[in-house]
């Protein structure tokens, strides 16, 4: 297992790797709502540096504006 598949989504955000945009879309898709927030943020600190990359992950953040806030 790689390294960046241990981490959550918070240290994600953090790594600044672009290998951890599919990850974030994968806690967008099955996180919890905590993780699903995180991811999002995550996303928001990578745009920056890939942002080609991290407009692959607005469909997902889309589709999450619709899940009721817990």
């Amino acid at each position: 297992m790689r390294e960046i598949d241990r981490l959550g989504p918070y240290e994600l955000g953090e790594s600044s790797e672009e290998s951890a945009i599919p990850r974030l879309i994968n806690f967008l898709l099955y996180g919890r709502n905590n993780e699903k927030r995180l991811a999002a943020s995550a996303i928001r600190k990578l745009t920056p540096k890939y942002p080609g990359r991290c407009q692959e992950a607005v469909p997902f953040l889309l589709a999450n504006l619709k899940e009721p806030a817990n």
